[in-house]
């Protein structure tokens, strides 16, 4: 899958001031990095240095695919320490070059694309120390906004500082505070009501999105999961109503809806648009046009309102589906949640990643029982 295929994050090309060797290179990139390199672009950065970049990400990649790895998901602080071994005495650098051809018989010349390594050596102070920056920007960017739980560039720092007995890198997640939560909801109202020329929209729009925010803050939801969440995924019971979810690994997880959020899906559904294309019929959740909700509106829903809510700076530029995921997690521990009941809701393999949440928790505990010495000082 190219990114000119992924579902409504661009209209033309936004690789297009490049040289058209370095977009050959983007095109071999996984989507998330085509993205990243696009945002680069967007936020006017260089061409040298988004040249740089996208030579960056084409070295590890290509070493991730050699590793048979297929995914970005996959790539790990194992994955990054072996990299780095395999190119410490340098490395092949893949470029493209345009050839042309001679047709022998007929005398027409065409042109082709050919791919070609060239060997570099490795510079252990800018070379490495360039890369390292490259990988650890690109997997904060991933930590924002994708399914992505740690950044493993840090993880590999963090074990690197822990052998030479020196501080370790914490990468602990990002979350909203209760009150937060609570302006961010209020932001919803207040932005039907200082943009009144929305107000046609406001029945299915304003309706949506608070269904859609209630149900990131109190399920813990991929973004992958509530975008592909159909009518019939919401059951309802005698007394109870779950979410059936098809997580990652295509395994499914049973969720329990609360009141609230049950109130809010069902005061959506009934202004849900009644002219859906066919094949979109099933889809819980909507675009504009109709069409099953994508993952780039979702995004642009939790950014809209997080610009507006009384929240952290540093929140509001970082928030995203993922930081309410975050959010979900540490209020529940916040509550006293059994770490192995999180562990079940979020979905996690593995309870280390669940434990994440629990090391935030433990530093706001150490903070607030700091704060006692300004008291009793």
């Amino acid at each position: 899958m190219t990114f000119e295929s992924l579902s409504g994050f661009v209209k033309k090309d936004p690789f297009q001031q490049l040289d058209e060797s370095v977009r050959m290179m983007v095109m071999k990139l996984p989507n998330e990095a085509q993205q990243y390199i696009a945002d680069l672009i967007a936020e006017e950065l260089s061409l040298l240095s988004i040249k740089n970049y996208v030579y960056d990400l084409n070295l590890l990649w290509d070493y991730c695919r050699a590793e048979g790895i297929s995914s970005i998901q996959e790539i790990d602080f194992r994955v990054l320490k072996s990299f780095f071994l395999y190119i410490a005495n340098g490395y092949e650098r893949i470029v493209f070059t345009k050839v042309v051809k001679t047709h022998a018989e007929t005398g027409e010349t065409t042109e082709e694309w050919v791919e070609k390594r060239y060997f570099r050596k490795n510079s252990m102070t800018g070379g490495q120390a360039r890369k390292v920056s490259t990988y650890n920007s690109f997997f904060d960017y991933l930590l924002r906004n994708y399914e992505v739980e740690v950044n493993p560039m840090k993880e590999l720092e963090k074990k690197k500082a822990s052998k030479r007995g020196g501080s370790k890198v914490q990468n602990e997640p990002i979350f909203l505070t209760y009150q937060e939560c609570l302006d961010y909801l209020n932001a919803i109202n207040k932005y039907y009501a200082d943009h009144p020329d929305d107000k046609r929209f406001k029945a299915e729009l304003e309706i949506r999105d608070r269904a859609i925010i209630l149900l990131f803050l109190n399920s813990g939801l991929r973004v992958s999961e509530l975008c592909s969440l159909n009518t019939e995924s919401l059951r309802l019971h005698r007394e109870t109503t779950t979410l059936s979810v098809l997580g990652k690994g295509k395994k499914n997880r049973t969720l329990h809806v609360n009141d609230q959020t049950f109130q809010a899906i069902s005061d959506y559904l009934e202004s849900r648009p009644k002219k859906i294309p066919k094949e979109h019929k099933n889809a819980l959740f909507l675009n504009r046009d109709h069409t099953r909700i994508s993952r780039k509106a979702v995004y642009e829903i939790v950014k809209k309102y997080a610009r507006i809510a009384n929240i952290d700076e540093t929140s509001v530029s970082k928030l995203s589906p993922h930081k309410l995921r975050h959010t979900f997690a540490t209020l529940l521990l916040q509550n006293g949640a059994n770490i192995k009941v999180v562990q079940e809701l979020l979905g996690h393999e593995n309870i280390s990643t669940t434990n994440i949440y629990v090391h935030a928790v433990d530093r706001e505990k150490e903070a607030a029982i700091s704060s006692l010495n300004q008291l009793f000082s």
